[in-house]
C-alpha cells in the first residue's frame, strides 16, 4: 500500500511524467502515436488538476477544484447550447469531450505558469 501511494503522490506531483507514461505504453500496445496522445492527453487531466490544486493551496493557501468542476460544467452547457442554435444534434459525448480536451490544454498551461509562480517564490 505504501508503494502505490507513493507512485500515485509522484504522478500528481509531476502530471507530465503520467502523460509520457501513458503515451510511451498506448504508443507500444496500438503502434498509433495520434491515438495514443489523445488518450494520454484524456487520461493525465485529472492528474494535472490535483496537481494544480496542490499547487494553488501551497501557493496561496486556497482550493481551487470547486471552481474547476463549476467551469467545466458551464463549459459543457455552452458548447450543449452551440449544438442546439446550430439545429445540430445534441450531443453530451462530444461537448465533454471538447471540454475534455480544452482542459487539458489550461491545466498544462496553468501547472506551467504555477510552477513557475512556485520557482520565483522559493528564490525570494
Amino acid at each position: 500500500m505504501n508503494v502505490l501511494s507513493t507512485i500515485l503522490a509522484l504522478l500528481t506531483t509531476i502530471p507530465f511524467l503520467t502523460f509520457f507514461i501513458v503515451f510511451i505504453v498506448l504508443k507500444k500496445i496500438t503502434k498509433r502515436s495520434t491515438y495514443s496522445t489523445k488518450m494520454a492527453a484524456d487520461l493525465s487531466v485529472i492528474f494535472f488538476l490535483i496537481s494544480i490544486n496542490g499547487l494553488t493551496m501551497m501557493l496561496f493557501d486556497r482550493l481551487i477544484l470547486l471552481e474547476i468542476v463549476v467551469g467545466f460544467v458551464i463549459l459543457v452547457g455552452i458548447f450543449l447550447f452551440i449544438q442546439w442554435r446550430r439545429d445540430e444534434d445534441i450531443l453530451l459525448w462530444r461537448a465533454v469531450r471538447i471540454v475534455w480536451r480544452i482542459a487539458f490544454m489550461l491545466s498544462v498551461i496553468a501547472y506551467l505558469v504555477l510552477l513557475i509562480i512556485a520557482f520565483i517564490e522559493s528564490l525570494i
